[in-house]
């Protein structure tokens, strides 16, 4: 019998050493790969949220085509259709957002049917219709999509809020650059706590809506719609609360003078965490996209803000006719 020496057998697997070196090389490649491909997923939402911007401008254009004003920004105590300016409380409705105004416009008139106008937005009747998700009002890189109020629930359902919220206008004194002090002139009653200088804006009269051609400063050069769709951070503890609530939601008393659910004060820059305690209609603008958020202009378009944008130019961006000379810069 012949013996064939070990030394000449072949080998029929690795080492334990070579499979923890090939291990370790798929992990650095991977280490490698995977902020590639969460640039591409970023860049893929950014696109989308920009989308849904557009889609939304097209919708708010359609309504003014057709209406020839714009959707109220937040409706407050508005009078019952077809009762005359009320002397009472039993005459008046909690109004509703421009989201809902517009929804014929975007393809949606099947939920637009199911609200009913002649009641409050959290009347039990209307309590169901923001359970109906909405595509186009949710960016994708948000991770927040349902209300937490929970006073919105619908038979114990939570209901959906939104990320693209109506610039009501500027808060606060602001300089232009190039200009003067601008005073905060765009309130109009003293408890200011809503803004009422920009386009979509809070009303008790639907009816006074402005229109495009009310807008001087310029439809390309004026904010109308932007991004709260900012993740908490893990120190910021002073957010109002709650923080997101239902699309439908407009104002809960007589505007100006409550809380706004689908506008927004322009009173911080974009992605801030203010310091202190700050309400609900101040609430700043901003977005989990990277270096800041997606807006819509006036003119239909939607670009991208850097959050690095002086908050004069913000807030100049934001009114729709205090005569700034100025645009989103690039």
């Amino acid at each position: 019998m012949v013996v064939r020496p070990l030394s000449g057998r072949k080998r029929l697997a690795f080492t334990l050493i070579e499979l923890l070196v090939v291990i370790a090389i798929i992990g650095v490649l991977i280490g490698l790969l995977l902020p590639a491909v969460q640039k591409v997923r970023e860049a893929a939402a950014r696109a989308k949220c920009l989308n849904n911007l557009k889609q939304l401008g097209l919708g708010i254009h359609g309504y003014e085509t057709t209406n020839f004003k714009l959707p109220p920004g937040v409706e407050g105590a508005v009078p019952k259709i077809p009762t005359p300016p009320p002397t009472v409380a039993a005459n008046v409705t909690t109004g509703t957002a421009w989201t809902t105004y517009i929804l014929p416009n975007i393809e949606q008139d099947n939920v637009f049917r199911l609200y009913s106008f002649g009641t409050d937005y959290n009347n039990a009747t209307n309590l169901p219709v923001p359970t109906k998700k909405i595509p186009i009002f949710l960016c994708p890189s948000a991770e927040i999509a349902l209300t937490d109020d929970n006073t919105e629930y619908s038979g114990g359902v939570q209901p959906f809020s939104h990320h693209y919220y109506g610039v009501s206008g500027p808060n606060g004194d602001y300089t232009p650059p190039g200009g003067t002090l601008v005073a905060a002139k765009y309130f109009d009653t003293t408890t200011k706590t809503a803004a009422t200088g920009g386009m979509l804006r809070p009303l008790i009269d639907p009816s006074l809506a402005p229109k495009f051609t009310d807008i001087t400063d310029g439809l390309s050069t004026t904010l109308l719609v932007a991004e709260v769709a900012r993740d908490a951070q893990p120190s910021e503890t002073n957010r109002p609360s709650p923080y997101y609530r239902a699309w439908t939601r407009g104002f809960n008393s007589a505007a100006p003078a409550g809380s706004m659910g689908a506008c927004k004060n322009v009173t911080y820059g974009i992605n801030t965490v203010p310091t202190g305690t700050y309400t609900v209609n101040d609430t700043p603008f901003g977005s989990n996209h990277i270096g800041g958020c997606n807006v819509l202009m006036g003119d239909g378009s939607s670009t991208f803000m850097n959050a690095r944008v002086d908050l004069a130019i913000v807030k100049s961006l934001a009114s729709g006719k205090g005569k700034e000379a100025v645009s989103v810069p690039d």
